[in-house]
């Protein structure tokens, strides 16, 4: 550079900054170094953007000196010459201009209105003249020059919308060899803070940057796949030094990673998993160890980050590196999931047996013992893949050896962590179903997930034996979670033997269940090492220092945790390994010496205590050897040490353990084996409330506790009724047979124990040796125990004798007033038991000396829990009783004092004093809930007037339902009203307990939770409920009773046969002499006919009408409850020929009963069965709940009935002249007709005789539509009728349109309409003129009715159409434009306008305009607008201006770029049918709208697929181009796959199309493809491009511009376009073959100076192709090759750009090793077939795909014949069954093949094929059943049928039937196979000499499955007038290989509809009548009824089974 002097100008200018262009410029053209350095460091350090700065606003100074400086010197020219001028020792001004650049870039990159300043100055940057520079910067020593780059680099590829990403990463150097390097230069710093890490980053930070712009969410998804599969290597290396990386890179690195790449959906998951495999998860790990706070932030903790990163990744199945597995099942080598993947890139990598190896290998590497974070990312993934645990022991080698170590705590926790893993239960179930595997895992698997084999019963063993109370602590923990996993498994094992019904002995299940139990019971610890180490704990006594316990917190707290810890091991070794716990001497009862010790109220072990108990009592439970009647080592026993926890324990679960161990303990006793449940009610009847110990009466008599007096006294006597139980059973038994009125059966009332109880009290109580306190409390227990027992009996006179016996006892006088209370006790026992049975209510007097005790008692006021038990006792031993208001003051004061001792006070309360419920009553606004009340003790106090109360009664319910009753408590509240309903004679008391008792049921009926049959059996086995039910009831029961019955026989439970002895009393009863019948009996006979069956129904119906001349009155009566419950029964029965076959009698019931609405009912219901199921055609509004299989039973009876039935017919006459017709009358009258023409013939005269206006619409709606359904000459019927149909008509539309009017009702006018088109035209145009005169809103069934008709119409019609037209569309406009989307009515107005327009033509050009207007304005993206404005198009001739204006307001639409893209599916069908709007609109006045205007914004619709609306856009490119005569070229320049980035040169839009459907277009090549206009769409077009327009495309880009770099060469290539071209080549249209070759020819020209590696390769691959055009005859059009020629070269020149696939060496080595190519022959077809590499399997499956995608014609299958292909192919089906994967690709290789008819005659013929297929059916797969069916339907489709039966003489067609048999009934026969076999047997039907026998077999078989399929479906519901379209479920034959297994999710009621249609076809075609015929019939006349009128066959079928039914 030559100097200039100095100049003072720029210098000054830079001191201050800059502030406008001309300064930059000064500085830019200054003439020495120094100056330009220092003026250009000051533009840099002025144009810098801070890392903290988040925003830059629009008007910042640096922007607006930027864009000043950009707009006068373009793309910085003065800059770039400044760089051109320096040398290259001059690095520091290279540094500045290349930051200044990087500056710029990303300034202007802040908004989008400065993108167009940017854009030059990246392009020429990125140009080969800079970036060569650029990239020798990089591989210089300069580290400032290295930074600078990479800067620069990073800002043009983070330039915004991702732009420039694809010029940067192909500019990049990434060959350099020094790249490396540059991750291992970092800043040298002394500091540890890292916080500038990204803010002033180092050559490696901006490298990773570099990187992480390429994979960032914001990058294109083009370049991120091309970065990810080429340059993945550079991504994964930075991860080796990340653990060395500042917080910020590491977030910055792991966040991108987790967006841009795991969340990428687009990028397939094997990528994803080649980047983060072992080594680089490996890396990450290493994160583990900066587990401290770095930045000074709690947040910034780099093991946190790649915890959770290691979390998201690891630890979701189907997400990241975890896959899927199959629990405790090992992988399968056959897996479908992974063979599928064989034929792409991206197939998954599994290793061994595992899913998940790469996991598999990071567990090892964990280390669980030293990092919590380490531990739980190990346990999430032993938690998400159950699989990796039994490797996992082997594996990490956990030290479990017992020691006293953290590491080995640590170990050991982990241990037992893992074995608390669920059960995967889930993995039980096979694959898609909810059925359990037949074979269990294996017993390794099994065992490693419980009890693992590492030596764990020694570590186990010694643990516990260890001197180190934490060491045992923590093996005890262990140790009980093995064995709670080993109970959870033995639990899932049961359930799956009793859900597969598994034999004990013999099932793979059971067998493996005694297999666990038998290893299990090896690796577990001998039982008397736990003994030992319970013992060992329970015998550590505290050190006793001068009498006192001195101990530390610290050691009651261990040992609290080891005893707890002894005594879960005793229960569950107890429980799940019973065998082992009874080998050894272990005496369980002495675990109860200790099992009060510390349970303290308080304290620091109590929850531990609480535990130890609950174990002891749930080990005392399991154990055999457990005795109730045993000693715990002292004079007390096992019965008192449990009843005095009982007793003293507050915890509920404590306290119903005992309870249940007491229970399973006495009831293997014999006192209480008669009853388990008794022993609630002892205990429960125990006081549980403790006294003061200076508690005293008033009198000063001590007063003890009463649970200390209670707890020997019920020891002594169970130990005495023990040692002579017999002794105490006579005594019951005297007592019973002494009292009872009624035996009791063999069954006890109580326990003998009763008796023992008694008899103890009168010894100890008459000899004094009980203190009054205690002979009070055991006085109290027995009032309280048998009034419990008294309830569960059915007399109290032994309870009664029990009572006065107690009362002579104690009725002794005496000074004491405790002895007064226990005589007051005694008399409340009495009392109570009368109270029971005869309430009465006794008013008590005021007592004076009461009321000074309340007063003090209220002046001191609440103290605590004891003075209310206090005031308990005082109530208890008064002498005279309290009046109510004294009461009162006693229960708010105990209330105040302890709430829950008000429920105590209320069990000392006298029956029948009536202070219960006087307080209950008041208590309603205080803090006390009347639900909390016993309802015993409720019910007890509840006098007659009482019960009499609603209120009252709704209490007793909510606190009998309020604490979750069992059924033995709800049994004993039924009992207690059982003995009052006993004892009651007043009807009045009878109806209010019955009514509480119907209450009850209710409440019990509606909770699924309560047992309800066993409440019902009890209820009804009750005395006097079965007292009731024989006799007659008088006039107030007999409706409560009726209830009863009603909540006895629930829906939810069928118990009809409770009733069963009554139901035959009292319908022997109506079938006697009804005349001496009292009322009562009368009543109550009939009210017992609601739960009477069908049979005896009719046997009283029969009766009655056999003697009703003689008690004509009583007949009646009877007659109308006997046809009430037949209305009831017949709903529900299944079979009415009884009803049918009476029809003679019950047409009588009329004129019998006149008024019965049943017995219209019931005519009704006879007279619909004598005909057809849906004979009518109508639906009716079905149930719900009823599947289609109950209703073909129903069908096929009914039908029965109509064909064998003959019957009289209904006088109709008699109906008609009745003034009021019910529902059931019109039904009548409307099904005689379809019998009889007499009855058409009189409602033909009711209906011209009567003014059918006044008609209900329901009766208009039934008669008209059958009056025109059953006619078979309509015009003669209609003379002189027209009117009346006419009216009928105006009427039915205005019903249609009420919303108020009735569904069923609304349908059958729905279906009047459909039957217009049978009306003359006279009538039609009388009805059409009527509707639409003073309508203001159009009809839409009227619309829907006209829109259908296939008949002339008349001018008048037409005309009146036309109107109606013009008001619908202004209508319809004034829909389209409100707000809110549209309504059905209005869509289903739409859809039959247009139907009708293009019917009719009519609609003129104005109305049109303002309707198509309207609709694009307001509703471009509703599908049905659409459609109607398509309809419009083609039925109204629009002129040019209109039309371009619709086209210029669709296309100006804002939402047309949204709607006309596939990126959102919802719009995929609104994308088809808006192209083909604009299709039609091109097409209407090409001249007009063919201009460039209009063709330029449909660009970025077109996305160059096969699909439907790319081919109809292609069309109108065509159409553009033949009208202008002008190539559409220069438009498509812009045309890209991804609109939003549009590229500037043809080449980029070769480069960004889709290498994967590039590839699929190969394979799936449409030889059809043409290049004329026309051109079909393929199905699944949208999947392939067009090759016409990638041809075209590739042409263009050879003439603009080829690429000029080796990148792009190679990114070109990877698109596979050229691989198309090649494939092109065996099109069958010679010009797409000419056009293909032509663009080969140019890429072979300039090819010859292009400059990339893989140059020789391709050039050699084009040679060999060249070399076979030179060898044929020169013709006019270039030769089409076979498929498997150009498709080998296409997947050969794939190969080379994607070296990693398999085939690359096989089809490269091939090539190389053949002079020339032989056309004629299959390449590599024996070197793959049977390969002997490592990927043998891989190479076969890939050879029959190969054969498969290339068979698509004849030339194809001479190649396979001559080589005999087929026949090695069938003998490897045939061999390898276990390869599911081949044979698949097999069968799809042999649908293409049947797809030709050739190939197909040449096969049956010459290989016997369908013997082969014959012979491979018998042991077909579950999931090749659809494959097979298609391939059978193929052959018949596509063979030369002449020919076969010329060479078979019809045998194939019986090979054929024999094949569709076998699978039809193969458990592989799928409702698709069944759908497809039943297509494939009609078209057997089509061939002449069918065989009858064959066919009707099919058929059969077929009906079977059908019949199968019913019980899944149900009936639809009926809609009114609008007829569905027929929707297509099957694809049509012949059926290739890439739709062999497609299956189109429909309804399956319409496949069963379409089925039965087609089999129906198909036996109408068989000469004799099959056996399946009726069967058939049934189902269309069903079809027919679902379907409507669409379904033409069962239409015609309907109306023939109408002619044939007919008897007049």
């Amino acid at each position: 550079m030559a100097p200039l002097k100095t100049n003072q100008g720029p210098k000054r200018a830079t001191e201050a900054g800059f502030t406008k262009y001309e300064d930059i410029r000064k500085v830019l053209h200054a003439q020495t170094e120094s100056a330009l350095v220092e003026g250009l460091t000051v533009l840099r350090n002025q144009l810098s953007i801070k890392y903290s700065e988040d925003v830059v606003p629009a008007s910042d100074e640096r922007l607006l000196l930027a864009k000043a400086w950009l707009e006068s010197d373009n793309a910085a020219q003065d800059l770039f010459d400044i760089w051109s001028q320096v040398n290259t020792r001059q690095t520091g001004l290279i540094s500045i201009v290349l930051s200044i650049l990087s500056c710029l870039v990303r300034l202007l990159s802040s908004h989008y209105t400065y993108h167009h300043l940017a854009t030059p100055l990246i392009k020429a940057v990125l140009s080969p003249q800079w970036s060569t520079k650029l990239n020798t910067y990089l591989s210089t020593t300069h580290n400032e020059l290295m930074l600078v780059t990479l800067k620069l680099y990073h800002s043009i590829s983070v330039f915004p919308g991702g732009k420039e990403s694809r010029n940067v990463f192909e500019a990049f150097p990434w060959e350099l060899k020094s790249l490396p390097k540059l991750l291992n230069m970092r800043r040298k710093s002394k500091s540890s803070d890292h916080g500038d890490a990204l803010s002033k980053p180092d050559i490696r930070t901006l490298y990773v940057l570099l990187l992480l712009s390429f994979v960032d969410i914001r990058a294109p998804s083009v370049v991120k796949a091309a970065f990810l599969e080429q340059r993945r290597d550079h991504l994964i290396s930075t991860f080796k030094g990340l653990a060395r990386d500042a917080f910020p890179v590491i977030r910055k690195v792991l966040e991108t990673c987790w967006s841009g790449i795991w969340e990428d959906v687009k990028i397939k998951r094997t990528v994803k998993i080649g980047i983060f495999n072992e080594n680089t998860i490996a890396q990450v790990l290493r994160l583990y160890e900066r587990s401290g706070e770095e930045d000074g932030s709690s947040e910034s903790v780099p093991a946190d980050l790649a915890h959770h990163f290691l979390l998201a990744i690891c630890t979701r199945p189907g997400t990241g590196v975890c896959f899927k597995d199959q629990g405790w099942y090992p992988r399968e080598d056959e897996d479908d999931a992974g063979l599928q993947e064989l034929f792409d890139d991206s197939s998954r990598r599994h290793h061994g047996r595992v899913f998940n190896k790469i996991l598999s290998n990071v567990l090892k590497s964990l280390r669980v013992n030293e990092d919590p974070r380490q531990q739980e990312l190990a346990l999430r993934i032993l938690q998400a893949c159950p699989e990796l645990v039994a490797g996992y022991w082997s594996a990490a080698a956990l030290t479990l050896e017992p020691r006293l170590s953290s590491k080995w705590i640590a170990n050991i926790a982990f241990f037992g962590s893992v074995i608390s893993l669920p059960v995967p239960q889930m993995s039980f179930l096979l694959h898609d179903a909810n059925l359990y595997r037949p074979n269990p895992p294996s017993l390794s698997t099994i065992m490693e997930n419980i009890l693992p084999t590492v030596n764990i019963k020694v570590h186990l063993s010694r643990g516990l034996q260890s001197p180190s109370a934490l060491v045992q602590h923590c093996t005890a923990l262990a140790l009980g979670k093995c064995l709670t996993k080993y109970g959870a498994v033995l639990t899932c094992i049961r359930e799956i033997q009793e859900s597969l019904e598994e034999d004990e002995e013999d099932g793979l299940w059971s067998i493996r269940r005694r297999e666990v139990e038998r290893e299990a019971s090896r690796r577990v610890p001998e039982f008397q090492v736990i003994v030992a180490f319970a013992q060992q704990k329970a015998i550590q006594a505290p050190v006793s220092v001068d009498g006192e316990v001195q101990q530390s917190r610290h050691t009651v707290t261990k040992a609290a945790l080891l005893s707890e810890s002894a005594q879960r091991l005793l229960w569950l070794y107890h429980r799940y390994i019973p065998q082992l716990a009874a080998e050894a001497h272990f005496d369980v009862t002495r675990v109860l010496s200790s099992i009060q010790e510390g349970a303290s109220d308080h304290g620091p072990t109590t929850s531990l205590v609480f535990l130890r108990q609950l174990h002891t009592l749930r080990l005392l439970n399991e154990s055999e050897e457990f005795s109730i009647m045993g000693k715990t080592g002292s004079s007390r026993g096992n019965l008192s040490t449990l009843l005095a926890l009982y007793t003293s324990t507050s915890t509920h679960v404590i306290k119903g353990a005992v309870a249940e161990l007491l229970k399973h303990s006495l009831s293997q006793t014999l006192l209480f084996q008669h009853d388990a449940h008794e022993v609630d009610l002892w205990l429960h009847s125990i006081p549980t409330s403790r006294r003061a110990p200076d508690a005293h009466a008033s009198d000063g008599t001590p007063l003890t506790d009463e649970t200390a007096a209670m707890i020997p006294f019920l020891d002594d006597c169970v130990q005495r009724c023990m040692k002579a139980p017999y002794r105490y059973l006579e005594d019951l038994g005297d007592l019973w047979s002494q009292n009872a009125t009624e035996t009791q059966g063999s069954s006890l009332i109580s326990s003998p124990l009763l008796m023992t109880v008694i008899e103890q009290l009168e010894a100890k109580f008459t000899r004094d040796l009980l203190t009054p306190s205690d002979c009070l409390a055991v006085v109290a227990y027995v009032r309280k125990l048998v009034l419990r027992l008294a309830v569960r009996g059915r007399t109290l006179q032994p309870f009664y004798t029990l009572a006065m016996r107690l009362e002579f006892l104690v009725n002794k006088p005496g000074p004491s007033v405790v002895m007064a209370g226990i005589g007051r006790e005694a008399q409340a026992l009495l009392t109570g038991l009368t109270q029971l049975e005869r309430p009465s209510l006794t008013l008590t007097d005021h007592n004076t000396e009461a009321d000074a005790f309340l007063d003090a008692v209220e002046a001191e006021g609440a103290q605590h829990n004891i003075g209310a038990l206090e005031l308990i006792d005082w109530y208890r031993l008064l002498s005279k009783p309290l009046d109510q208001a004294q009461f009162d003051r006693l229960a708010s004061i105990t209330q105040q004092m302890n709430v829950a001792a008000v429920y105590d006070l209320l069990d000392y309360v006298m029956p029948g004093e009536g202070h219960v419920w006087h307080y209950v009553n008041a208590a309603h606004g205080k803090p006390i809930r009347q639900a909390a009340f016993a309802f015993e003790t409720l019910f007890l106090h509840c006098s007659a007037e009482d019960m009499a109360s609603e209120e009252i009664r709704r209490t007793l319910l909510d606190a009998a339902f309020a604490q979750y009753p069992t059924a033995e408590d709800l049994k004993r509240a039924f009992g207690m009203v059982q003995h009052r309903l006993s004892a009651s004679d007043n009807d009045a008391i009878c109806r209010d307990l019955l009514l509480l008792l119907v209450g009850m049921l209710e409440r019990v009926a509606k909770d699924n939770t309560l047992p309800y049959v066993e409440v019902v059996q009890f209820i009804w086995q009750m005395p006097i409920i079965m007292k009731y039910a024989r006799t007659p009831l008088t006039p107030l029961i007999l409706p409560v009773f009726a209830s009863l019955i009603a909540y006895s026989v629930s829906p939810r439970q069928t118990n009809q046969h409770i009733f069963e002895d009554y139901v035959d009393l009292w319908s022997a009863t109506l079938k006697t002499e009804m005349s001496a019948h009292s009322p009562a009996q009368t009543s109550t006979a009939l009210m017992w006919l609601q739960v009477m069956d069908r049979a005896r129904l009719l046997d009283i119906l029969d009766y009655i009408q056999s003697t009703a001349d003689a008690v004509e009155h009583h007949a009646n009566t009877v007659l109308e409850g006997v046809l009430l419950g037949l209305c009831k029964t017949l709903n529900e029965a299944d079979d009415m020929a009884a009803l049918a076959s009476r029809l003679h009698q019950l047409r009588n019931l009329p004129s019998i009963l006149p008024t019965s609405i049943a017995a219209k009912q019931v005519l009704a219901m006879a007279v619909k069965t004598c005909l057809p199921i849906f004979h009518n055609g109508l639906l009716g509004l079905p149930d719900s709940t009823q599947s289609l299989s109950s209703l073909m039973a129903l069908a096929h009876k009914q039908w029965k009935i109509a064909l064998s039935q003959h019957v009289e017919h209904v006088d109709v006459e008699q109906l008609i002249l009745q003034d009021t017709k019910t529902s059931h009358d019109i039904s009548v009258i409307a099904a005689t007709m379809y019998k009889s023409a007499s009855a058409r013939a009189a409602v033909r005269r009711w209906m011209l005789s009567s003014d059918i206006a006044t008609w209900p619409i329901e009766t208009v709606s039934q008669v008209v539509y059958a009056f025109l359904d059953t006619s078979l000459d309509i015009e003669k019927d209609l003379d002189g009728a027209e009117t009346v149909i006419v009216s009928s008509y105006g009427r039915i539309l205005s019903a249609l349109e009420e919303i108020s009017i009735p569904e069923e009702t609304r349908h059958v006018c729905g279906c009047l309409l459909s039957l217009v088109e049978r009306l003359p035209v006279s009538v039609v145009d009388c009805i059409l003129t009527s509707a639409a005169n003073g309508k203001q809103e159009p009809s839409v069934y009227l619309f829907s009715a006209f829109a259908n008709l296939t008949k002339a119409i008349s001018e008048v019609t037409r005309d009146t159409v036309s109107k109606l037209t013009e008001h619908a569309s202004r209508w319809i406009v004034a829909a389209l434009s409100s707000d809110g989307a549209l309504p059905n009515k209005t869509l289903d107005l739409i859809s039959d306008f247009a139907l009708t327009i293009k019917r009719f033509k009519s609609m003129n050009s104005r109305s049109a305009e303002t309707l198509v207007m309207a609709a694009v304005q307001y509703r471009i993206q509703d599908k049905a607008v659409l459609l109607l404005i398509n309809d419009v198009l083609g039925s109204v001739e629009l002129k040019p201006v209109t039309v371009n204006r619709i086209l210029q307001n669709i296309m100006q639409h804002p939402k047309f770029a949204a709607l006309g893209r596939t990126g959102d599916i919802r719009y995929a069908e609104v994308r088809l049918r808006l192209v083909a709007i604009l299709h039609s609109l091109f097409h209407l006045h090409p001249v007009n709208t063919c201009q460039s205007t209009h063709v330029e914004p449909l660009l970025p619709l077109y996305e160059g697929t096969m699909s439907e609306a790319d081919c109809k856009l292609l069309s109108i490119f065509r159409l553009f181009e033949t009208t202008k005569k002008t190539s559409i070229a220069s438009l498509l320049v812009h045309w890209s796959t991804t609109p939003d980035m549009p590229p500037s040169t043809v080449l980029e839009t070769v480069q960004s199309l889709d290498a994967t459907r590039m590839l699929r277009t190969c394979l799936q090549f449409p030889q059809r493809v043409t290049t004329l206009e026309k051109m079909t769409a393929p199905a699944d077009g949208e999947h392939i491009y067009n090759p016409v327009f990638v041809i075209l495309v590739f042409s263009r880009m050879l003439i603009e511009g080829v690429p000029s770099t080796a990148p792009g060469w190679v990114t070109m290539f990877r698109t596979n376009i050229a691989s198309m071209l090649i494939r092109a080549l065996s099109a069958h249209s010679h010009d797409v073959r000419d056009t293909a070759l032509t663009q080969l020819a140019g890429l072979y020209s300039v090819l010859q100076n292009a400059d990339f590696q893989e140059k020789l390769h391709v050039l050699h691959i084009m040679d060999v192709l060249k070399d076979v055009y030179v060898k044929t005859t020169v013709e006019m059009h270039s030769p089409r090759l076979p498929v498997y020629i150009t498709l080998h070269l296409a997947h050969a020149l794939r190969g080379v750009f994607y070296p990693s696939n398999f085939t690359y060496p096989l089809t490269a080595r091939f090539l190389l090793q053949r002079p020339e190519l032989d056309v004629n022959d299959m390449p590599l077809l024996y070197s793959m077939l049977y390969s002997v590499s490592d990927q043998w399997r891989k190479e076969r499956a890939w050879i029959v795909r190969f054969m498969s995608d290339g068979m698509v014609g004849i030339q194809e299958w001479k190649v396979l014949r001559k080589r005999h292909t087929w026949d090695l192919l069938a003998s490897m089906f045939h061999s390898e069954e276990s390869d599911l994967h081949l044979r698949r690709s097999i069968l799809e290789l042999l649908a293409n093949i049947t797809s030709e008819r050739h190939a197909v005659t040449s096969l049956v013929l010459g290989s016997a094929l369908l013997s082969w297929i014959e012979l491979q059916l018998e042991s077909i797969k579950l999931d090749e059943g659809l494959g097979w069916v298609k391939i059978l339907e193929n052959i018949l489709a596509t063979v030369d049928v002449h020919k076969l039966e010329a060479s078979t003489g019809g045998e194939w067609r019986s090979i054929i039937s024999r094949c569709l048999a076998t699978l039809l009934q193969s458990p592989a026969c799928s409702r698709w196979v069944l759908a497809y076999a039943v297509r494939v047997t009609l078209r057997l039907t089509t061939l002449a000499a069918v065989s009858v026998a064959e066919i009707d077999n099919l058929i059969c078989l077929s009906l079977e499955h059908l019949t199968a399929l019913e019980g899944t479906l149900s009936l639809p519901r009926a809609v009114a007038g609008r007829p569905q379209p027929a929707e297509r479920i099957l694809d049509c034959a012949p059926h290739r290989s890439h739709t062999l297994w497609k299956r189109t999710e429909v309804d399956e009621l319409e496949l069963w509809g379409q089925c039965v249609e087609m089999l129906w076809r198909a036996a109408m075609r068989v000469e004799e009548k099959c056996s399946s015929w009726d069967g058939l019939t049934t189902r269309l006349l069903v079809w027919r009824a679902c379907a409507g009128r669409r379904t033409l066959v069962g239409e015609w079928v309907r109306r023939e089974v109408i002619r044939n039914i007919r008897t007049e």
